[in-house]
């Protein structure tokens, strides 16, 4: 009864009897005009508190104005990819990539890589979990059985791909052209996400909560903003490129 009697269903009413009636029982052109137009209206508004009520329009208000602070231009869901991110890739002239091994993501984009290094002059740093480290053991243990004893043969066959985009993108340009550099570290301390940035401008974030793999999981994408998420995820890989400087390696 309460909802029977609410301010849109009363105003949606009204609009749609005065749309009728004026139709009908107005026969001045100028006043039936208005009339028309004051019942749509209220049958707008009516309308729109309809679905304020329903979808909470407050709350999502108060989220895309945090998503935008935050420089989050949009959330993809599990498992999601967004198809500007080749065009990132191969555009970029610094690319830095955070994962626990990154297989999925170097084996996806390998073409993107290739071009990134032959027509971008990319720098390309990548940090990887260090394969016997106390980590990654406890990573294999906490996550779902298909990781179980892949994380030496994951990072072997991640360290082969590199080395066949670098050398298919020397083979392009020719022995004596210059093209970008990829240079890959080990890291031994936990990772809670996995973080792919292209320059200083754009980045892609993505949730880790094992069992579930990273590529299964929710991810964000972002842009500059001021005090938003991009800043913090640059400082935190350069944070930990710099812990991992002694094992630095040059892909060739």
């Amino acid at each position: 009864m309460q909802r029977l009697f609410s301010i849109p269903v009363i105003l949606g009413a009204i609009g749609i009897i005065g749309a009728f009636a004026s139709m009908s029982a107005v026969t001045d052109p100028v006043w039936r005009v208005a009339a028309i137009v004051v019942s749509f209206s209220l049958l707008s508004l009516a309308v729109a508190l309809r679905v304020g009520s329903c979808c909470n329009l407050g709350s999502a208000w108060r989220i895309l104005t945090v998503c935008k602070r935050l420089g989050i231009r949009r959330i993809y869901g599990h498992g999601e990819l967004t198809p500007k991110m080749s065009g990132r890739i191969e555009d970029a002239r610094q690319i830095r990539m955070m994962a626990i091994t990154g297989f999925g993501w170097i084996h996806t984009n390998e073409t993107h890589i290739r071009n990134a290094l032959v027509h971008s002059a990319a720098k390309i740093r990548i940090l990887i979990a260090e394969p016997e480290s106390d980590f990654m053991k406890n990573q294999k243990s906490a996550e779902s059985d298909t990781r179980l004893g892949h994380g030496p043969n994951e990072t072997s066959a991640v360290l082969d791909l590199l080395r066949e985009d670098v050398r298919a993108a020397q083979k392009e340009v020719g022995a004596n052209q210059t093209i970008g550099t990829v240079s890959v570290a080990y890291y031994r301390t936990d990772l809670r996400s996995s973080i792919i940035i292209c320059d200083d401008s754009w980045g892609w974030l993505t949730i880790n909560l094992p069992p579930s793999r990273a590529r299964h999981m929710p991810s964000l994408e972002l842009v500059t903003a001021s005090g938003g998420l991009l800043a913090d995820c640059i400082t935190h890989f350069e944070r930990i490129w710099t812990l991992s400087a002694n094992t630095i390696q040059k892909i060739q």
